[in-house]
């Protein structure tokens, strides 16, 4: 998953830096932690192969891109990431 979905599990957070195909226009990953489920949602509007322009968890913006923390908290969390 790493190399092309560009998707990193690391300790208590993730990160994500995809190199698709110009053809993809979206997909998702799916990752349970512990309590937690985490949605991740990658949109490809430019037709692009790379390069992350915005990432939010839960509806907020995430600080410390391209790290996204990871909560134990029995949450189901969404993460829209979208490229360009």
């Amino acid at each position: 998953m790493k190399w092309i979905l560009g998707f990193w599990l690391r300790g208590t957070s993730f990160s994500i830096d995809p190199c698709v195909p110009r053809s993809w226009p979206r997909y998702s990953v799916s990752l349970r932690y512990r309590s937690s489920q985490y949605q991740i949602g990658v949109e490809n509007p430019s037709g692009v192969s790379r390069d992350v322009t915005r990432v939010a968890l839960d509806g907020q913006p995430v600080p410390n891109f391209p790290n996204i923390p990871l909560v134990d908290d029995g949450a189901n969390n969404q993460v829209p990431v979208v490229l360009g």
